[in-house]
């Protein structure tokens, strides 16, 4: 058997090596700008789903705002009625007193159902007034406070119609959040998950045929005996 020269071996593995690189996965120019666009998109998107719910949440707020004024005013009437029954004895000065009063302790009074009084519905919220009650009573049984949850826990779904509709909105709310919150991780799934791709497709694997025959052509003039000697 002809022994193999150097030579040619060299020039051989080169041409292997080439052949090997060649087979490898050459994405087009099309391809990766295309790919990159789409992760720009996701991006979009991604942001989109964020601006979307401080849209919805403002939204919501607006609209228990409403509810708040809406339980002020209906106390303010209340008042305005019995100035009205007793006109005669009320002077402009102290009906107009009577009324600011009535409207900033209505805002107040919201307020304190919707955040001190624990519970995300009238029943929780009254549930946990009676709670209070028997607590308070049994440390002291005149306790001024438990005279006023008591109060507060006696007070009629009619009187408290606005309360229940602004936790209603809550309610609706959190729910709403919820689902931007499962949307956002889904988005940022394809994020991540584009993101390997995108690397991979933006790989430069393109191979140039005119220096590979200029790089076998050097090897087979290259004598890599003269490194053994």
């Amino acid at each position: 058997m002809d022994r193999i020269s150097p030579r040619a071996s060299c020039a051989g593995l080169l041409a292997c090596l080439c052949a090997f690189a060649l087979g490898g996965c050459v994405s087009s120019e099309t391809v990766k700008l295309a790919s990159t666009a789409h992760a720009t998109n996701i991006a979009t998107v991604l942001g989109q789903v964020e601006t979307q719910r401080e849209q919805c949440n403002a939204y919501y707020r607006q609209l228990e705002a409403l509810q708040e004024k809406a339980h002020a005013t209906r106390m303010v009437n209340t008042i305005v009625a019995d100035i009205a029954a007793n006109i005669e004895a009320t002077s402009f000065v102290e009906a107009g007193l009577e009324i600011a009063d009535a409207l900033s302790f209505g805002r107040e009074n919201f307020r304190y159902w919707m955040t001190a009084i624990e519970g995300e519905s009238l029943e929780a919220k009254r549930a946990w007034l009676r709670s209070e009650v028997a607590r308070l009573r049994a440390a002291d049984p005149n306790s001024v406070r438990a005279d006023l949850y008591e109060e507060a826990a006696a007070r009629t779904d009619d009187e408290l119609t606005y309360v229940h509709n602004a936790l209603e909105l809550r309610t609706q709310r959190t729910l709403l959040n919820a689902r931007f919150d499962l949307l956002r991780a889904q988005v940022q799934a394809m994020e991540a998950m584009h993101g390997i791709v995108d690397e991979y497709l933006r790989i430069d694997a393109t191979i140039d045929g005119a220096k590979i025959g200029e790089a076998i052509a050097a090897a087979e003039k290259f004598e890599i005996s003269a490194l053994t000697e």
